[in-house]
C-alpha cells in the first residue's frame, strides 16, 4: 500500500463516516477497485478507531456528564438502543452474513437515500411535530441501527431518519445517534480484531508508515465533518446527501455491469 493510498482510504473514512452515506459501502468500493480487498482488515480497523477517536474529542463535554451520571435516563435510553442493535445485529450476521458485493452495497445507497428524501419532506410537513428524544425513539434507532449492518445502509442516515420519522427533535436525534456509535464501533472493532487474532493479520512492514498516515487524515477529516454534519442537520440539508448517494448508486451499477 502506497502512502498516497492510504491518504485517499483515510479521506474516503473520515469524510463518510459519519455523513449519512455509508462509509464501509465506499471504503469496499474503492478497495475492490484498488485490489485491496483482501488482508485489508487491520487498516479498516485503524480508520475506524481514528474516527472514533474524533467523536470522543468532539462530544467529549456530553460523553463526561454521562460518565459523571451512569444512571441518568439519557443513559439507559443508550443502553436499551445498545441492546436492541446488539441482538438484531448477531442474528443478522449469523442467518443472513454482513458481506456483501457492489450490487447490494448499491442497492443499500439507494434505500439509504429514500429515507433521507422521506425526512426532507417530512420535516418541512405539518405533520412534524418536534418532540424531546425518549424511549420510543431510543428503541426504533436500536432497531434501525441493528438494521444498518447489512451493506450499503448507512448507519448514521438510517438512525438519523429514523429518529426524525418517529417525531425526535433532528439535532436531538443527530447527538443520539452518534453517541450511540460509540459502543458499537467499539463492539465491532473488539469482534473484527478477535476474528484477526484467530485467523492472522497480514501486514508489511512496508504498510506501517501508510497506515498511521492514513489513520491521522481520518482523525482530522472526520473531526471536522462531524463539526460540518451538525451545522447541515440544523438546516434540513438532507436531499444533497440523497442526491449523491443515487448518483454513486448508478456508478456503481454501471461499474459492475460495464
Amino acid at each position: 500500500m502506497t502512502i498516497w493510498l492510504a491518504i485517499l482510504l483515510g479521506l474516503i473514512q473520515g469524510l463518510t463516516e459519519f455523513l449519512p452515506v455509508s462509509s464501509s459501502g465506499h471504503l469496499t468500493f474503492f478497495e475492490i477497485a484498488f485490489g485491496l480487498n483482501e488482508g485489508n482488515v487491520l487498516f479498516n480497523i485503524l480508520l475506524h478507531v481514528a474516527t472514533l477517536l474524533a467523536l470522543v474529542i468532539y462530544f467529549r463535554k456530553r460523553i463526561l456528564n454521562i460518565i459523571c451520571n451512569p444512571l441518568d435516563k439519557y443513559v439507559r435510553m443508550l443502553l436499551l438502543s445498545s441492546i436492541i442493535t446488539t441482538i438484531i445485529g448477531i442474528l443478522i450476521d449469523h442467518f443472513v452474513g454482513a458481506e456483501g458485493n457492489l450490487i447490494v452495497i448499491s442497492v443499500g445507497f439507494i434505500i439509504t437515500a429514500i429515507l433521507l428524501v422521506c425526512v426532507n419532506y417530512f420535516v418541512k410537513s405539518k405533520k412534524y411535530c418536534a418532540q424531546d428524544f425518549s424511549y420510543k425513539h431510543a428503541i426504533v434507532v436500536g432497531i434501525i441501527q441493528g438494521v444498518a449492518v447489512l451493506p450499503g445502509l448507512s448507519r448514521s442516515g438510517c438512525t438519523l431518519a429514523g429518529g426524525v420519522l418517529c417525531g425526535a427533535k433532528q439535532k436531538q436525534a443527530a447527538e443520539f445517534s452518534f453517541l450511540l456509535s460509540i459502543p458499537i464501533i467499539l463492539a465491532g472493532t473488539a469482534y473484527e480484531i478477535f476474528k484477526g487474532a484467530k485467523f492472522g493479520f497480514s501486514v508489511s512492514a512496508t504498510d506501517i508508515l501508510p497506515m498511521c498516515v492514513g489513520c491521522i487524515v481520518a482523525f482530522v477529516v472526520a473531526l471536522a465533518t462531524l463539526k460540518i454534519m451538525m451545522k447541515l442537520i440544523e438546516k434540513n440539508k438532507w436531499l444533497w446527501f440523497a442526491a449523491y448517494l443515487l448518483i454513486f448508486a448508478c456508478s456503481i451499477l454501471f461499474y459492475c455491469f460495464q
